[in-house]
């Protein structure tokens, strides 16, 4: 039986050799909700993370922090930045930024904050953790730091981040000199990466000694084929026609691969857990989760 979904998704590779179409995907990407802007899902994510490494009894100092691949939202940002992280750096290729978006996403997380909300388990989340309840012992800040910090991120917000002392942007990361974060993160990025040992490398450049990076990465072949992991199987020469012309598309880095490439990248893995789910009776790896942990140079 011919997998349609395969056919679909060849028919749009071929489209994107069409002069002005890879301009009218990219503009389509550009409006194209992130997760992270949604107050819950930043919210759960951010809390999701400081609950992984207590439950692991790991140390992740979050002071100064970065995010690979934020698409334009900064939910996660406000969470870390109310809970006692000092800076935020945004790496993110795509610097469009809806600032009055942003300011209802701050008020949504700081009210969640405020109200203690429960931790919310989204299927789309690789992280697992056993407790969903707010870690009031991992949150460095009071209810008036909190209060103090909210108003000077609105503020910051309404100047479009100019000369803001919490959130950087920086759009050319993997080219830039050391930032020295101590942790670093994301969220369904390292699965659109070209080059992902080349990231990792680039991520090792902006952490200290000793830090911290954790990655949730999707392994699913995001609708391309019938089946969950389908792509995999696609012969090299059909998936060149399906990636096209676009800048990013997938990589098709299994698991294993990711972990080579980041104990390349000079890391010691402290975490690295599959998520599985069952797709007609047969147990298809669908996404993961990695912590490492930057060796001392």
């Amino acid at each position: 039986m011919v997998d349609q979904k395969l056919v679909i998704s060849v028919i749009k590779g071929i489209l994107t050799y069409i002069p002005g179409i890879g301009v009218y995907l990219d503009k389509k990407k550009e409006k194209s909700r992130h997760s992270g802007s949604e107050a819950r899902f930043a919210y759960s994510l951010w809390f999701s993370m400081l609950v992984l490494f207590n439950e692991n009894n790991i140390d992740v100092n979050y002071s100064k922090i970065g995010e690979v691949g934020n698409g334009g939202s900064l939910g996660v940002a406000f969470c870390a930045l109310l809970t006692g992280a000092k800076e935020y750096c945004s790496f993110e290729i795509r610097t469009y930024i809806d600032f009055n978006e942003q300011k209802k996403l701050l008020h949504d997380v700081y009210q969640l904050l405020k109200e203690k909300k429960l931790i919310t388990r989204y299927a789309n989340l690789n992280i697992s953790i056993e407790n969903p309840n707010l870690p009031d012992n991992l949150i460095k800040t009071t209810p008036l730091e909190q209060e103090r910090i909210y108003n000077e991120l609105l503020l910051d917000l309404n100047n479009q981040l100019i000369n803001s002392k919490y959130i950087k942007l920086i759009p050319d990361w993997e080219n830039q000199g050391s930032l020295n974060l101590t942790f670093i993160f994301s969220r369904a990025v390292m699965e659109h990466v070209n080059n992902p040992a080349h990231a990792y490398s680039a991520i090792a450049n902006h952490l200290k000694s000793g830090g911290y990076m954790l990655h949730d990465i999707e392994f699913h072949s995001h609708g391309l084929t019938k089946t969950l992991t389908g792509h995999y199987e696609i012969q090299e020469f059909l998936w060149k026609i399906i990636s096209g012309k676009r800048q990013f598309f997938l990589n098709r880095f299994k698991l294993n691969d990711h972990n080579t490439a980041v104990q390349a990248a000079g890391f010691y893995i402290d975490i690295s857990i599959p998520n599985f789910k069952i797709q007609n009776e047969k147990k298809e790896m669908i996404g993961g989760v990695i912590l490492a942990r930057k060796e001392h140079e």
